[in-house]
């Protein structure tokens, strides 16, 4: 019998590993893999924020249908309540038309620590008042650069005050004022004339706007650093004693007196979480916050025209705070008084948004409000 020998030299046990061609070929290619998934990626989380934020606006118009079905009117913009026979009673209800919302979004414990004064409730936070595309919001309080430069305006003891990017339409959620006070809601939507599905509840506005880099970062003229508001979610009226808000409105006097010759100054200010809030002068359309809608406005300021409308893109420092903000890529998550929730493009006709805010104003929307 023939025997074979294999010799051990003719069988390599020697792995064959990657050359470096190789291997720079495959870090290539995932490289480029990575490329193609990041946008995907990317586009799928800010479709998510889109859709949260929807959401919270839904929220928002459909608690506003709750409360005006158990009270028979809207949300007021602001409300004082109480025993007017004496300086030393305290107000039942001294509240933002927010807090008055948190009922109705499952948030009634909030109100029952507040004593009926959302003042008392300053820093607590809602996570469905706080667009996650708001960055100077982080889990729905105050950060940023509205934290470390105006911590007095934004914080109490260190914590950051609750804010909001959803701002509540005044010409709708209207009251009527005694003696100056806002204490009795009148809003209905029996006198949206112009159509539920044709008026505005609900817009975004960013909760810290503020505007040197508006309209150009670096140039001149720009909205200056000293043009700054905020939107707090309990900010009502103010009081030196029991609201003692540290910003420069002046305080509402007690409600057993007459509130700064009759008007709503205290109760309607930059920092109230409002589109077109009324004026703390009503002859007076630039005294105070006002009508962010209206194009006339604070047009110009600091020599910047007001564009109107509302601003697209907006951000920490390059904020018109003139203006409801789109803070997503182009559109403005909107509630309608219908219950409805629309994604408003910012290139909206500047007079079609004007009108869309006016509850009852008998005007024809421009094609602009149905695109």
């Amino acid at each position: 019998m023939r025997s074979f020998i294999v010799r051990s030299s003719s069988i390599s046990n020697r792995v064959r590993g990657f050359t470096l061609v190789e291997l720079l070929v495959v870090i290539a290619i995932i490289g480029i893999l990575v490329g193609l998934l990041l946008p995907a990626v990317q586009a799928a989380r800010a479709a998510a924020r889109r859709m949260q934020c929807g959401n919270n606006v839904k929220q928002l118009v459909l608690s506003a249908h709750n409360f005006e079905s158990a009270n028979k009117t809207l949300p007021p913009w602001a409300l004082a309540k109480g025993d007017r026979s004496s300086s030393a009673t305290l107000p039942t209800v001294f509240a933002s038309g927010h807090f008055l919302l948190l009922p109705y979004i499952e948030q009634g414990n909030i109100v029952q620590k507040a004593n009926g004064i959302s003042f008392n409730v300053r820093t607590d936070k809602v996570p469905s008042f706080a667009c996650p595309d708001d960055p100077t919001l982080s889990s729905a309080g105050f950060t940023g650069f509205a934290l470390s430069n105006f911590a007095a305006r934004t914080s109490a003891g260190g914590v950051p005050y609750g804010g909001t990017t959803y701002a509540l339409n005044a010409a709708a959620c209207t009251t009527t004022q005694t003696d100056g006070h806002p204490m009795t809601a009148s809003g209905k939507f029996a006198n949206m004339t112009d159509g539920l599905s044709n008026t505005i509840l609900v817009v975004e506005r960013q909760a810290f706007c503020y505007g040197p880099d508006f309209p150009t970062p670096g140039l001149t003229p720009n909205l200056s650093t000293g043009s700054f508001t905020f939107s707090i979610w309990a900010r009502g009226g103010k009081n030196a004693v029991h609201s003692n808000w540290g910003d420069g409105t002046p305080a509402a006097a007690n409600l057993n007196a007459v509130n700064n010759n009759g008007g709503v100054d205290g109760y309607a200010w930059w920092d109230c979480p409002l589109l077109d809030s009324p004026l703390r002068t009503a002859t007076t359309l630039n005294n105070g916050p006002g009508p962010r809608s209206n194009p006339a406005f604070r047009n110009p300021f600091n020599g910047v025209a007001n564009p109107g409308g509302i601003q697209s893109g907006p951000t920490e420092r390059k904020c018109d705070w003139r203006r409801p903000q789109a803070m997503h890529t182009g559109t403005m998550t909107t509630g309608v008084g219908d219950g409805s929730v629309r994604s408003l493009s910012a290139s909206i006709d500047v007079t079609t948004f004007a009108r869309v805010c006016l509850p009852q104003d008998g005007q024809v929307l421009g094609d602009s409000w149905n695109e």
